[in-house]
């Protein structure tokens, strides 16, 4: 209460009595002079105690995000979000305090993201490979960029130091999508080459349309390419 009053501790801090007690008792503080000379050595203690507890909720606080996680035979694709956060969580734990998680949760963890990555991989895969053995068309273009995205957005969470490093990316099925998308490109170009060269030597209101035909096919594609 005396340190209180005189502003070494403020109300705030909520200084255990018992706890200053005891640290005194230990030092051999006998006296208020010598209570209040090891001032610096109480504040320090207290903090290390502090720093430690919370250091203590941080990791417990992971450890419980970890153990929410579905089961690893059990996790999909939908489940990648969560499992992504929870590594990145035991990251910044890491980075922050210099703590881990148990070996335990760590296995987790680990089982967590190999069974993400690979549900994550295989849906993507089926999605290319549901355009095996088919013609490719313009009307197929907006769907390929969307899955080319995905498979690159993937892949680079396989970098180092991302949150599926050692995994392996995307190769083979990304330069399918890829030549699919170069394929509708080279049919559009084919089209406007086609309409430029039929186009009639003379423009007459009967073939005007054809003319604004090629027209229209050229703008689309200097504006998509």
């Amino acid at each position: 209460r005396d340190f209180v009053k005189a502003g070494v501790f403020s109300d705030t801090e909520m200084v255990s009595e018992d706890w200053l007690l005891d640290f005194y008792a230990e030092k051999g503080a006998r006296t208020a002079a010598e209570a209040f000379a090891m001032i610096p050595q109480a504040k320090a203690a207290l903090d290390a105690v502090s720093t430690t507890a919370a250091v203590d909720m941080a990791v417990t606080a992971v450890e419980a995000q970890i153990a929410a996680l579905p089961d690893a035979t059990k996790i999909t694709s939908s489940d990648a979000a969560a499992v992504e956060a929870a590594k990145e969580a035991c990251d910044n734990l890491k980075k922050e305090t210099g703590a881990d998680i148990s070996a335990a949760a760590r296995t987790t963890l680990d089982n967590a993201l190999t069974a993400a990555f690979n549900a994550s991989k295989l849906e993507l895969l089926r999605a290319v490979n549901a355009y095996s053995g088919r013609e490719v068309t313009s009307a197929d273009k907006a769907n390929l960029e969307t899955l080319l995205e995905r498979i690159n957005a993937l892949n680079d969470k396989t970098g180092k130091d991302e949150v599926y490093d050692g995994k392996t990316p995307i190769s083979a099925e990304k330069g399918k999508v890829q030549n699919y998308l170069k394929q509708i490109r080279n049919d559009a170009k084919a089209d406007v080459i086609k309409a430029i060269n039929a186009l009639p030597l003379t423009v007459t209101e009967d073939n005007l349309s054809v003319v604004e035909n090629a027209q229209n096919l050229y703008n689309a594609y200097v504006n998509t390419y």
